[in-house]
C-alpha cells in the first residue's frame, strides 16, 4: 500500500481496529477516539477533536 508522505486519519469507534492496525503498519498516523478518550459520539464532538 502506497502512502502519501503526510497523511494522518482520525477514527471513531466505527473504524474497525484490524482497519487501524493495518494503516498503522503502512505508516499513516492514526488517532482513535478511544485511546484519546474522547466518548461522545456526537458529530459535533468528533468533529470538534478531529480538528484539534
Amino acid at each position: 500500500m502506497e502512502v502519501p508522505e503526510r497523511l494522518s486519519v482520525c477514527a471513531d469507534s466505527s473504524v474497525p481496529a484490524k482497519f487501524v492496525a493495518r494503516l498503522r503498519r503502512a505508516g499513516v498516523t492514526v488517532r482513535t477516539a478511544t485511546e484519546e478518550g474522547v466518548r461522545q459520539e456526537a458529530a459535533t464532538a468528533l468533529s470538534q477533536w478531529a480538528n484539534t
